[in-house]
């Protein structure tokens, strides 16, 4: 665990939101020069497409009536205990990610990402081939690799993919939209049928029988680039609550909830985020021996606060990690509470502090300008 994040003393605050503006210009300046994007992102840029951060959760009626906050509700040992409560919070959140759709922010990213960090990007090329050299399959396609952008997120509602190819995304928690089977009689994950609404009771927030009855307008671009490698289980959610097609014992959400040992991370995924963090860490050795720079990397940080750390742990020792190999690395995290640095080694980052769109939007301002 990396130290706490902590709130800005109300004279750094006030010399934050002077220099606001000042800041973004530099967070597009620092852009514009970059070979490689790094987007980390947690609850707070979630919440801004609507969907409940842990604090909302505690203010539900029904929670609250009981006490209960995100983190006592978050836990397996719900799914025997009492599964329809387990169902409803779990079905709640699916619901909510399903028909809430990613905000702009998302689409600003992505553009960024062609127009900046995509095929024409020299950097891009030279990871791909890095690492199709590396591929033991003979068939690899090196576009089916990252380049010079890749997208970290401890958020669970997989918006990500509306954008974003699954190739370069790293979800550290899971995602809402793929299931397990709770007694691990594989380690088999499927997803959620594409018009599947869970039916949830929301004075009580309970799961009821069946899936959801009411109409949904599904969002334009949902789970575009999703992995195509996952099979739909109609039947598997046709009660209130998921079931394993193998055993048939209880299905869970492949998400890492608390005091959770039972959770499938993707090894696909994590293996591809080693591989590519390498391959990168390479090109910037070999830039460094020929040039004696090793070129720049920009980790944006956006919305990650102190529930949970992992993002900003994350961008924090990747700071670290590619300042100690000769890089040219900025941080630039975005946070409406906690935008400043949460180690030593980071203090020379850029603190915008505001929440994410706002941010983006005036980065993406300052940026076109530049290049207008």
């Amino acid at each position: 665990m990396g130290n706490a994040p902590i709130r800005p003393t109300a004279e750094q605050a006030r010399e934050l939101e002077y220099n606001f503006d000042k800041l973004c210009r530099q967070s597009a300046e620092k852009l514009n020069s970059a070979d490689l994007l790094i987007v980390l992102t947690g609850e707070g840029y979630s919440a801004e497409s609507g969907l409940p951060t842990y604090h909302d959760v505690s203010k539900i009626d029904a929670y609250e009536k009981r006490k209960l906050e995100y983190h006592d509700i978050c836990r397996l040992s719900w799914l025997e205990e009492e599964p329809k409560l387990f169902w409803g919070f779990w079905g709640s959140a699916f619901n909510n990610a399903r028909t809430n759709a990613p905000h702009e922010g998302y689409s600003i990213l992505k553009r960024w990402r062609d127009e900046y960090f995509g095929e024409e990007n020299d950097l891009s090329l030279q990871i791909r081939q890095r690492l199709a050299k590396k591929d033991t399959n003979p068939s690899c396609n090196r576009k089916m690799n990252a380049g010079a952008f890749y997208y970290f997120t401890t958020n669970v509602d997989a918006h990500c993919y509306d954008h974003f190819q699954a190739y370069e995304v790293r979800e550290r928690n899971g995602n809402i939209e793929q299931y397990q089977c709770s007694k691990r009689c594989s380690r088999d994950v499927w997803r959620a049928p594409a018009e599947h609404l869970f039916n949830v009771d929301r004075d009580t927030m309970l799961a009821g029988p069946g899936i959801a009855c009411e109409e949904s307008e599904q969002r334009e671009n949902l789970l575009r680039y999703y992995s195509p490698n996952q099979e739909m289980i109609q039947e598997c959610f046709e009660t209130d609550a998921v079931f394993c097609p193998h055993c048939k014992a209880a299905a869970r959400p492949c998400v890492l909830m608390f005091d959770d040992n039972d959770w499938f991370d993707s090894k696909s995924q994590l293996e591809q985020w080693k591989s590519w963090r390498n391959a990168v860490r390479e090109e910037v050795e070999d830039k460094y021996d020929l040039m004696g720079e090793g070129g720049n990397i920009v980790l944006l940080e956006i919305g990650t606060g102190c529930h949970v750390t992992t993002c900003r742990e994350e961008s924090e020792k990747l700071y670290k990690y590619f300042k100690s190999e000769q890089a040219n690395v900025t941080l630039i995290r975005i946070n409406p509470e906690f935008p400043l640095a949460d180690t030593q080694e980071c203090k020379d980052m850029i603190s915008l502090f505001g929440d994410g769109l706002t941010a983006l939007r005036a980065i993406d301002k300052q940026w076109q300008n530049m290049c207008a």
